[in-house]
């Protein structure tokens, strides 16, 4: 069904990037990014942040070309290049990883840098949106440019600041 070394890629990443940074930074939040469709955590490290991302879908009923099963993980770096009061700007780093329900194929990894603006509502509410290039690495690469419109189900990511 998966191909052992892919498999075994993706948690490895992920553990990496949970543990890691817990040892420099500590949790300053939980939200849903509706961009990545995952749900995130988190960690500050002084003015930046690292962003650490787990989501899936398990669908039966799909068509026979389609996956039934896809998990996929985020991690990202956010460092801070502005504040205005309830406004911050962020330059965003990330990889993505999706793992598939199939035999050829079956792992995707792809990267994005670009700029993220967000706006902090009732000092713990915030709403972001990411802008820049996306470059899928994994099984072919290619460049183009990723954006969406700023729509509250499938362009924004919400975080809840503790």
């Amino acid at each position: 069904m998966f191909k052992f070394n892919k498999m075994f890629l993706a948690p490895a990443v992920l553990a990496a990037a949970i543990l890691a940074p817990n040892t420099y930074g500590q949790l300053v939040g939980v939200g849903y990014s509706g961009t990545d469709e995952v749900i995130t955590a988190r960690i500050g490290v002084g003015a930046n942040l690292v962003t650490v991302g787990l989501g899936g879908m398990f669908d039966s009923d799909v068509p026979a070309n389609a996956p039934a099963f896809e998990a996929r993980f985020v991690l990202g770096f956010l460092g801070h290049l502005h504040n205005w009061e309830q406004v911050n700007t962020y330059f965003n780093a990330q990889i993505m990883g999706d793992l598939f329900d199939r035999d050829e194929d079956n792992f995707e990894l792809a990267a994005f840098v670009g700029l993220q603006p967000e706006v902090t509502l009732f000092d713990h509410i915030v709403l972001s949106t990411r802008f820049g290039l996306e470059a899928p690495i994994m099984p072919a690469f290619s460049i183009g440019t990723d954006g969406r419109s700023i729509s509250v189900v499938s362009g924004v990511d919400f975080t809840i600041k503790f």
